[in-house]
């Protein structure tokens, strides 16, 4: 089944680098183009189809389909999968995730067969397996509820021609904040599309890149400390990343009784799901009376948890008030999974911008986090944006951000030969096609 699928999409690509620029249609079964996506819970496909998946190499793939729902919605959309694949969670032990593709109408395959691939962390940011992006993007299309930033990213890699790799780096238990779990996933979702290529498609050579912001930035932030040691292999032509959570204390201590309350909660669940020790204390240190209603994250999306929790003083939830809530995950598991920085030098050209009046992730712990990789030889260029907070930042850095990863993806960035730390003030408006209007 696998060969046949991608046997067919190389036919398809080869066509498309020498022809025709549209992908030919895949073969599927009469009828089932676009049936009702299943959440995950509920979905037999999210699990491994036997038990010796645990012994295959990371980036294996285990499973493909055409991706349920009309995805091709999407302006510039033309196939959309999902692969499941095996990973290695926080602990270092075996486990799967699932990406979805999207290839475009019109494939930038250069002369010499080279197709970019946006590895893209979107912010989904919950503890709950259903608001995996694998389906919940399908879910928010079809409401119309897709977050503008989100979709004009996608739009935008997609009208330039290029894969578009959106993986569910939480893991099946969802995994929120577990910054090794969401590193590995990251590693191992361009592992697959690599060996997928490789084998049935060796005349087209990938060109490969990250972008994440919040919630998504961390997990391009491990990838890149994780990179070296864990897939010496990968050579990444550079990583964008912005409102980088570089310390989870100080995110929990910012955001809790404010609006963003919902992602703090989110965020231990999230690590509780991951680790058993952290779930144990964290039962031992949570009042009874709130209990259930800490643990309700497991059912919501963010926007869900946001709305819940929204201006509620998380320490309240804890026995011991402010020190139950900053100790709640041991600093064992705050050092190897939930802080920046004790991992690993990133190898690849990255591009950082956040908002120095970020009220979610204080800018100071980013200061810290680039000081660091740059003293120790990343190359990078910071972006400290003096408007906006931590929902404009996401937006306001756009044209900076698009600047960055068309060289990088087009292969002619000049790496600078120091870190570059700017402060600018953009502030940056989309609309639908990916075009937005400037004030400097």
């Amino acid at each position: 089944m696998l060969s046949t699928v991608f046997l067919t999409l190389a036919a398809a690509l080869l066509q498309a680098c020498t022809a025709s620029p549209v992908l030919s249609p895949l073969p599927v079964s009469e009828g089932l183009q676009f049936p009702k996506p299943i959440p995950p819970k509920k979905d037999p496909w999210y699990t491994p189809p036997d038990k010796h998946w645990v012994s295959k190499p990371p980036g294996t793939l285990l499973r493909v389909r055409e991706a349920p729902g009309n995805f091709t919605l999407l302006k510039h959309a033309h196939k959309v999968y999902n692969l499941m694949f095996r990973t290695t969670n926080s602990q270092n032990q075996s486990e799967w995730a699932v990406t979805t593709v999207f290839f475009p109408k019109s494939p930038a395959i250069s002369k010499d067969g080279v197709l970019p691939l946006l590895s893209y962390l979107i912010p989904y940011e919950s503890a709950c397996l259903d608001a995996s992006p694998s389906y919940s993007l399908s879910e928010y299309l079809a409401g119309e509820r897709l977050n503008v930033a989100v979709r004009d990213n996608i739009v935008k890699a997609l009208g330039n021609g290029w894969l578009v790799d959106i993986p569910d780096y939480e893991g099946p238990k969802a995994s929120y904040f577990a910054g090794q779990m969401a590193g590995h996933a990251t590693l191992d979702s361009i592992r697959a599309h690599l060996k997928v290529f490789a084998e049935h498609m060796p005349l087209i050579k990938l060109r490969y890149a990250m972008l994440g912001y919040s919630g998504g930035a961390q997990a391009v932030e491990f990838a890149a400390e994780l990179q070296l040691k864990y897939a010496p292999e990968l050579i990444f032509s550079g990583a964008a990343l912005g409102g980088v959570p570089a310390n989870a204390l100080d995110f929990f201590r910012a955001c809790s009784g404010t609006i963003w309350s919902g992602a703090v909660v989110q965020a231990i669940v999230g690590v509780m799901n991951q680790f058993d020790k952290v779930e144990q204390y964290a039962m031992s240190l949570l009042k009874r009376e709130k209990r259930d209603e800490f643990l309700s994250a497991r059912e919501m999306t963010i926007d869900e948890s946001l709305r819940r929790f929204a201006n509620k003083n998380i320490s309240n939830y804890f026995k011991t008030g402010e020190d139950g809530m900053e100790n709640v995950i041991s600093k064992e598991v705050l050092a190897s999974d939930c802080t920046m920085g004790n991992l690993g030098t990133p190898q690849m050209p990255m591009f950082i911008y956040q908002s120095i009046h970020d009220e979610a992730m204080p800018i100071k712990n980013t200061d810290v986090l680039v000081e660091q990789h740059c003293n120790n030889g990343t190359k990078i260029t910071f972006e400290r944006n003096t408007i906006g907070g931590h929902r404009e930042g996401g937006v306001n850095a756009f044209r900076s951000v698009w600047r960055f990863l068309g060289e990088v993806m087009g292969g002619n960035y000049t790496t600078p030969s120091k870190c570059n730390i700017t402060d600018t003030s953009y502030n940056f408006t989309l609309t639908s096609d990916g075009i937005s209007s400037l004030r400097r």
